[in-house]
């Protein structure tokens, strides 16, 4: 699990909002990563008003990976709750 530098091509101008929304982000997530500083162009980072020029843009994404472990305690109260 972690953060990741994925990088993205643009074709023609665009704000950094609308791009990031049509990668599938809500209007909150969006607001998050431009907020946190996740999105930059050229090394300068991308505020919301900006517009992102023709080129390639960096987001910085969290992209979860499961380890495939299983859990190594059982509490018989919650299982007997749940039947």
């Amino acid at each position: 699990m972690g953060f990741c530098e994925c990088e993205y091509n643009i074709t023609e101008s665009i704000k950094a909002t609308k791009f990031l929304r049509r990668l599938g982000y809500t209007n909150a997530q969006t607001q998050k990563i431009l907020d946190k500083k996740r999105l930059y162009q050229h090394g300068k980072i991308i505020k919301k008003g900006d517009i992102l020029q023709v080129g390639h843009v960096v987001l910085i994404e969290f992209i979860p990976k499961d380890l495939g472990l299983k859990p190594i305690f059982s509490d018989s109260f919650h299982l007997d709750s749940i039947n």
